[in-house]
């Protein structure tokens, strides 16, 4: 069953929430992305709708943070199924999973890798993206002594990654490799992992992560239909944890 909610009065909730963490939502700079798991174990919370309300709680996330009142919707599996689906906003996102993600992305039903969706994601905002090389003039510009045209390194927007997961990758290695190379080059990108459990596992992998890595934080949640039904105040509670707000402050 959908949530039907008043998402400018929730948007206004989470301004205020953010205010009370001492955080300026005019001047936070921060580009908004949730990123869905659609693997296969993950498939029933997709199609009874738990998702969709999650996606829909979230939307005040957006329009707060982004110009244009939209996050941008990602979604992964295993191996090169890394997906841009498009963008979701309060008038889509109550249908926005089945109309975009159902059985419609890649890697539907398939296994789980995180690495080449935060690889996507980083890359969409303009993170590890290899800056275009200088254009020489030619032998007639230089005659007429023309200079080397310097070329524009790529947009670099701050990003807030929410990554919607029931559980264990198969690509650790690779996921650790990316999140120290993100690290080491200073990406403007937070990783917010929301792991779904149903039967109280701990995904070890994650609180690793979390713990490791200053910018990648894990909430874990034993019960969907009954998180997405939390009041303002205690969901955006949940999810803002204090290295979230240190980050936005930046």
């Amino acid at each position: 069953m959908s949530l039907t909610l008043d998402l400018q009065k929730r948007k206004a909730a989470f301004k205020l929430c953010l205010e009370k963490a001492g955080i300026n939502p005019t001047i936070a700079n921060v580009q908004f992305a949730v990123t869905l798991d659609v693997s296969g174990s993950f498939r029933r919370e997709h199609e009874n709708g738990d998702t969709t309300n999650l996606v829909t709680r979230l939307v005040p996330w957006g329009l707060v943070f982004d110009p244009n009142g939209q996050i941008d919707m990602f979604t992964f599996a295993d191996g090169n199924t890394a997906y841009h689906v498009g963008t979701a906003d309060e008038n889509n996102c109550g249908t926005y999973v089945r109309d975009h993600i159902i059985g419609k992305v890649p890697g539907w039903n398939g296994g789980t890798h995180y690495a080449p969706v935060l690889r996507l994601v980083a890359e969409q905002f303009g993170w590890g993206v290899e800056k275009p090389k200088a254009r020489k003039p030619g032998l007639i510009g230089r005659i007429f002594g023309a200079k080397e045209t310097q070329a524009e390194a790529p947009q670099q927007d701050r990003v807030l990654n929410v990554l919607v997961t029931d559980g264990e990758n198969d690509d650790q290695r690779q996921t650790m490799e990316f999140l120290r190379m993100a690290q080491k080059q200073q990406y403007g990108a937070y990783y917010l992992f929301i792991a779904i459990s149903r039967d109280g596992h701990d995904f070890p992998f994650l609180q690793k992560i979390a713990d490791d890595f200053g910018n990648t934080h894990l909430v874990i949640v034993d019960d969907l239909p009954e998180f997405v039904c939390k009041s303002d105040d205690d969901l955006n509670g949940i999810l803002l944890g204090e290295e979230l707000i240190r980050w936005l402050k930046q």
